[in-house]
């Protein structure tokens, strides 16, 4: 099997595209694109896809939201929109219709129009998300956003026609924790979120979610690692059969393969294994063939076979660039 990866690096302002094979496990660079119109360095890039379509984040000097096209043989891009806006945006997602760019970033959630050629429009929508807005998810017209620093998880309504949003509650998390990434369990019944500095993994439930849904509770939590000290907490993947949770922890540079039970409520750390420098981000294949993960403070990325048991072996390193921050794989 062949993917196009791409990388977005903080150092180099660049997008790495690599073609990955599974077959022999080999790793091979098609083309970098220094980013054009951006001034300055940049906190770390997230990027989001949909079809033919790369969104990315710069964070520098002037922040704005980047669209770039991939050309026809998926092993170049080239840019075609840059969209000036005020907030420096760790996280891009994009709306289950495909119709809106979700951004979180400063203290806001934004909802950014994506016009008919792809090119991103207008911001649409901008709500109060709170301090060190870090994350944006949507799922049946509901949008979760994490706020790090607030220790908060907000939810909005998503007018899948406007893009408008509407809070419609918040659960306060333990303080100090930073709530962070997110993934939604496979029949969108519960939420995981994994805490950047508690370093554990909260189980939210969201049933009845949509015009009437309930306020989510909190059901459970598990650390990453046993034992003290420091925790860093990065990136979350959850496998599309809903049976395993994959994490990065930055301060100890591992990945935490995490065992589900079938009710998805609870889980525990089944093995781990030695990451590239400061994991910011992860891609796990749909299938749980693989898992990509890049170090964002180095040039290191590393592909690992997903094992039948949850653990990662590790299958090949590849040079991702300066400072990658952020892996797609389509």
């Amino acid at each position: 099997m062949k993917k196009t990866l791409i990388c977005c690096n903080t150092n180099g302002l660049d997008l790495r595209l690599f073609r990955l094979d599974t077959e022999c496990w080999t790793v091979a660079e098609t083309s970098r694109y220094p980013l054009q119109g951006v001034a300055g360095s940049s906190m770390a890039m997230p990027a989001a896809a949909v079809g033919d379509m790369i969104y990315v984040a710069f964070r520098g000097e002037s922040p704005a939201l980047i669209s770039l096209r991939l050309t026809g043989d998926r092993t170049g891009v080239q840019q075609v929109g840059h969209l000036a806006i005020e907030e420096s945006c760790p996280y891009l997602s994009l709306s289950g219709n495909g119709r809106f760019l979700l951004a979180a970033g400063g203290t806001n959630a934004l909802a950014v129009r994506i016009g008919k050629d792809g090119v991103l429009d207008r911001v649409v929508s901008r709500m109060p998300l709170g301090e060190l807005a870090h994350c944006v998810v949507e799922r049946g017209g509901s949008v979760y956003g994490t706020a790090c620093r607030d220790d908060l998880l907000r939810r909005y309504r998503l007018d899948l026609e406007t893009g408008a949003l509407e809070e419609t509650a918040q659960v306060a998390f333990p303080k100090g924790s930073g709530p962070r990434h997110m993934a939604f369990s496979p029949d969108g019944r519960l939420l995981y979120v994994i805490t950047e500095n508690a370093g554990t993994i909260v189980t939210l439930s969201l049933a009845g979610d949509g015009e009437d849904a309930a306020q989510p509770r909190m059901l459970g939590t598990v650390p990453l690692l046993a034992g003290e000290g420091r925790r860093w907490s990065g990136d979350l993947a959850l496998s599309d059969d809903g049976a395993w949770l994959f994490a990065s922890e930055r301060a100890s540079d591992q990945l935490v393969s995490l065992r589900l039970d079938a009710s998805g409520q609870t889980m525990a750390a089944s093995s781990k294994v030695a990451s590239p420098e400061h994991v910011r981000s992860l891609h796990l294949d749909p299938d749980r063939g693989y898992l990509v993960a890049v170090g964002n403070f180095g040039q290191s990325g590393e592909v690992y076979a997903v094992e039948t048991d949850g653990r990662l072996t590790r299958k090949v390193t590849f040079v991702a660039g300066d400072g990658p921050s952020w892996v797609l794989c389509i």
